[in-house]
């Protein structure tokens, strides 16, 4: 089900509602945003997510917060493809296969700068990285993006670049290059 109006500009987080996501500063970092890109709206997909409706709410925001629960895959995939912004105020992230999933559908980034994050965005090439915690950065990033389709779209498609780097063939070829080095210096020197 569509969430939104065509002149909306989404950002989507995904994650199980969790101490360690910093969702609820998330929303906070939403709820400043709004103030000066009225067209954001933010969709989260995940487990446990009524507290933060219930926040949304009480900021006044929540007309513009949807929180979906856990989805299927393929509805999941779909909000990717649907979604301007992927927003992930985490502290930290173990690998942050979201951020990376967002990437492949060309989604710019605002993220938080701990570990994972900062392993996977590269700030101001990729998507923005806000200082942990930092509520009033995460807003001035989402404003950033709401507010200019361009650099949302540069953005997008640099995530999407760096993330087929990591794509099996292209592994692949690396590894054959590396390969053929090794084995070509070592046939030169024993001759």
């Amino acid at each position: 089900e569509a969430v939104g109006t065509a002149s909306d500009v989404i950002a989507l987080s995904v994650g199980r509602n969790v101490p360690k996501k910093s969702l609820a500063v998330g929303v906070e970092a939403f709820a400043l945003a709004l103030k000066y890109a009225p067209n954001l709206r933010y969709v989260h997909i995940g487990r446990d997510g009524e507290a933060l409706t219930t926040q949304a709410e009480a900021l006044g925001v929540g007309d513009r917060f949807h929180a979906l629960g856990e989805q299927p895959r393929p509805k999941t995939l779909q909000a990717y493809e649907e979604a301007d912004i992927f927003f992930s105020p985490a502290a930290m992230e173990s690998f942050g296969i979201v951020t990376f999933e967002a990437m492949t559908a060309s989604l710019p980034s605002v993220v938080s700068d701990g570990p994972g994050n900062r392993d996977a965005i590269e700030d101001g090439r990729t998507g923005i990285l806000a200082p942990v915690d930092d509520t009033e950065a995460m807003a001035r990033a989402l404003v950033k993006l709401a507010s200019d389709e361009s650099l949302r779209s540069e953005y997008g498609c640099n995530a999407r670049d760096v993330v087929a780097e990591f794509a099996w063939p292209r592994v692949a070829e690396r590894y054959v290059a590396a390969f053929e080095s090794v084995t070509s210096s070592t046939m030169t020197d024993g001759q």
